[in-house]
């Protein structure tokens, strides 16, 4: 029925604009997407930010929210990496306006604290040279508790 009078089937240069304006749509859909994406990024808080903001409000709690605060490990990943962190952090503390915040966790205590408490969380997953705790190993913190082997 093409080329009767009054009728035009799909010719090369409707499917070639149909086309066009198909890839037109896509890209424009990609491009906000992207955006939207992006920008988001900016205004969000980074993980660090929020465990700085519960270290604030963990500190309210006084000595009940310090176990929280400084013993129980927040993972974060850094680099692609998965480290467990806790208020005491160098990159949390930044975040923490509070100054006495700053000082109360023991740090050799409360790191140790940490590995063991992902040591029984992890079970059988547990492997102490590659479970970081505010950037050191486990296997290095746990070795400052016991000491040098013996010769």
């Amino acid at each position: 029925m093409v080329n009767k009078r009054g009728q035009e089937g799909w010719t090369l240069t409707n499917l070639l604009i149909a086309l066009a304006v198909l890839v037109v749509v896509v890209v424009g859909i990609y491009y906000v997407y992207s955006y939207a994406s992006t920008s988001s990024e900016q205004y969000l808080p980074s993980d660090l930010q929020k465990i700085a903001v519960a270290c604030e409000v963990s500190a309210k709690l006084g000595d009940f929210g310090k176990v929280d605060y400084c013993t129980q490990p927040k993972p974060v990943t850094l680099g692609g990496n998965t480290v467990y962190v806790n208020c005491a952090y160098s990159e949390v503390a930044k975040y923490i306006t509070d100054a006495t915040l700053k000082k109360s966790c023991d740090d050799v205590a409360d790191k140790v604290s940490m590995c063991n408490s992902l040591k029984v969380s992890m079970g059988s997953n547990w492997n102490s040279e590659n479970v970081k705790v505010n950037d050191e190993q486990c296997n290095a913190i746990l070795r400052e508790l016991v000491g040098p082997p013996a010769p």
